[in-house]
C-alpha cells in the first residue's frame, strides 16, 4: 500500500544518504585536549617552590598564589608583564600546577589557542566552540599573547570569553613581553577588556635575585 511504500522509500533514503560523522560530530561536546602546552616545556619542573622570589618579582608572585587559592575571586583577570629571561613563564606554569589540581584549566601560548580555537570554530561553528569551551575550563591561562593579539578573529574570541568567564565568576591569566595598555591595532572591545584587570610587572632581576640564580645554576 502507499504507507509501505512511503516506509520502503524513508528506508532506502537512509541507506543512500546516512547521517554524515561531521553532523554527529557537531552533536558531540569538543574535547578540547590540551596537548599543544607541551610546547611550553616540561611543566612539573616548573613550580612555586623552585622559582626564586626577590623583591623586583615578590609582589607578582605572591599575587598569583592567591589567585591559585581564590580563582576568579580578587582578580578574575590578571595580565603578567615580564621581559624574557625574568622568570614570567615559570610562573605562570607554576600556577597551572596548582590550579589544576582543583579546577579544569586550558593551558597554551596564545599562538597555539588560536590555532586551535579557529580550528574549532571552522569544523563546528563559533557558538558551539564557544559554549563547549565554556563548559570545559574554569582557567584559561595564555602565555606569550604578543604573538597573536593582533589577529582580528583572536580579539573577537577573547572577548566572547572574558564575557562569559567574567559573568561564571572564572579565572584568566595572561602573560606578555609588553603591558597590555601598549598593545596597539585593536578593537576597542578587546583593549578595553584586556586593560580591565591586574596588571602586574615583574621588575629587571636585582642584585639579589642575580646572586641567587648564580648559586642555582652552580648547584644545577
Amino acid at each position: 500500500g502507499v504507507i509501505n511504500q512511503m516506509n520502503l522509500d524513508a528506508q532506502m533514503n537512509l541507506l543512500l544518504n546516512p547521517t554524515s560523522s561531521k553532523d554527529t560530530d557537531k552533536r558531540k561536546k569538543i574535547q578540547f585536549c590540551n596537548e599543544k602546552s607541551d610546547c611550553l616545556g616540561n611543566i612539573s619542573e616548573q613550580t612555586f617552590d623552585n622559582f626564586l622570589v626577590s623583591p623586583s618579582n615578590y609582589s607578582a608572585v605572591k599575587i598569583i598564589k592567591n589567585i591559585c587559592e581564590n580563582p576568579g575571586q580578587d582578580f578574575p583577570l590578571i595580565y603578567i608583564v615580564g621581559k624574557s629571561g625574568l622568570g614570567k613563564t615559570h610562573l605562570i606554569h607554576a600556577s597551572y600546577k596548582e590550579l589544576s589540581k582543583k579546577s579544569p584549566v586550558y593551558f597554551s601560548s596564545g599562538k597555539d589557542f588560536y590555532d586551535f580555537y579557529q580550528e574549532q570554530c571552522g569544523k563546528f561553528g563559533h557558538s558551539k566552540t564557544l559554549r563547549d569551551f565554556v563548559n570545559s575550563f574554569d582557567v584559561l591561562i595564555l602565555d606569550d599573547i604578543e604573538e597573536v593579539y593582533q589577529e582580528k578573529d583572536f580579539q573577537s574570541y577573547f572577548c566572547h570569553l572574558y564575557n562569559h568567564f567574567s559573568f561564571k565568576k572564572r579565572q584568566i591569566i595572561l602573560s606578555g613581553f609588553n603591558s597590555p595598555k601598549d598593545l596597539m591595532d585593536t578593537v576597542p572591545k578587546f583593549y578595553s577588556r584586556i586593560n580591565s584587570g591586574l596588571i602586574q610587572e615583574i621588575g629587571p632581576m636585582d642584585s639579589d635575585l642575580a646572586i641567587s640564580y648564580l648559586e642555582k645554576i652552580s648547584q644545577d
